[in-house]
């Protein structure tokens, strides 16, 4: 048998959650209307099934929340939560062992 995927619960299990709160504090108040209208986004994305096109349909949704384009609207998701939301957390540390029981 072939895995295809590996999922984990990461928060808190490979890492501190306070870890990450602490490290992402700053980049969530500086974006705290953007976060909320994302999570909206999300919440409404797990209800809706099957979604044809996943990145499409978010960018639709959060361009409706915020008035702006469905272009304007990948870009930012793009650039805010798959660059620089990412860059931080992967500066948050692994609790001790993880990488080699991995």
């Amino acid at each position: 048998m072939r895995f295809k995927v590996v999922a984990f619960d990461v928060d808190g299990t490979l890492y501190s959650n306070t870890a990450m709160y602490l490290r992402t504090l700053p980049f969530a108040l500086r974006r705290l209307p953007l976060l909320k209208a994302f999570g909206r986004v999300r919440r409404e994305l797990r209800e809706m099934r099957p979604i044809e096109n996943f990145h499409r349909t978010q960018a639709e949704l959060l361009a409706r929340k915020r008035g702006i384009s469905p272009e304007a609207a990948a870009r930012l998701i793009q650039e805010v939560f798959y660059g620089r939301w990412e860059r931080i957390v992967r500066r948050v540390r692994l609790f001790p062992h993880v990488p080699e029981t991995l």
